[in-house]
């Protein structure tokens, strides 16, 4: 997360396979992240799931969503 560059912490997830979301900034991370990964029940309960298994994950999305005065409910 340097240069304002802001990867998607869920890469792997729902056919984003590199993370990264076509622009800088957080805003469109954030907006990447609401509409692609957010953006269904099913998709929500599969990184819910997913991010209570691996702490690696948990911690990138903390730290992205810490960063953009975001939280994960």
């Amino acid at each position: 997360m340097s240069n304002g560059f802001w990867p998607c912490p869920f890469k792997g997830f729902h056919c984003c396979l590199d993370g990264v979301v076509g622009s800088k900034g957080i805003p469109r991370l954030m907006t990447h992240i609401k509409r692609h990964h957010f953006g269904s029940d099913d998709r929500k309960d599969n990184l819910r799931r997913a991010i209570a298994e691996d702490p690696n994950l948990f911690t990138s999305v903390c730290e992205a969503l810490r960063l953009s005065e975001q939280w994960l409910c």
